[in-house]
């Protein structure tokens, strides 16, 4: 661990973080930026508006929901008030024929669901063993 961590430190230490002058145009430029932006005021007067105007559009539906069902209502009255005659559905005269001609024939077997599941595992515990020996590989490469 040692060793791991000196390397880690000369490593660290042959990195070259320097700031040049355009990185430093294109800092101030972002600061600047974010400066502009109006900061945002109290919004309690936005909600109460939006909520006055959600309520109010709510009544109007109900209202005008309310008038066309009852202008509907007092329509089909006085339709027949006028004395046309009541419509009725006369009961369907043919008769369905609910028997069946010929019975189907199955052929059920039952499924072997197991072995598939065996597979996939076996295929899976491959996998795995390829994946680590793909990262012991790149950990000796690397240290």
């Amino acid at each position: 661990m040692d060793e791991l961590k000196t390397r880690l430190k000369n490593d660290a230490e042959q990195i070259a973080i320097g700031d040049s002058a355009s990185l430093q145009k294109r800092i101030e430029a972002s600061l600047e930026a974010e400066r502009r932006i109006p900061q945002v005021g109290d919004t309690t007067n936005t909600r109460t508006s939006l909520w006055l105007a959600s309520s109010l559009t709510g009544l109007v539906a109900a209202a005008l929901l309310i008038a066309v069902l009852n202008w509907q209502d007092v329509r089909t009255k006085d339709a027949d008030s006028v004395g046309e005659p009541a419509r009725t559905v006369d009961a369907p005269t043919q008769s369905f024929d609910w028997s069946i001609g010929d019975p189907m024939v199955l052929n059920v077997q039952s499924a072997d669901l197991t072995r598939s599941l065996e597979e996939e595992l076996a295929n899976l515990q491959a996998d795995f063993e390829k994946a680590k020996e793909n990262v012991r590989k790149d950990l000796d490469f690397t240290f």
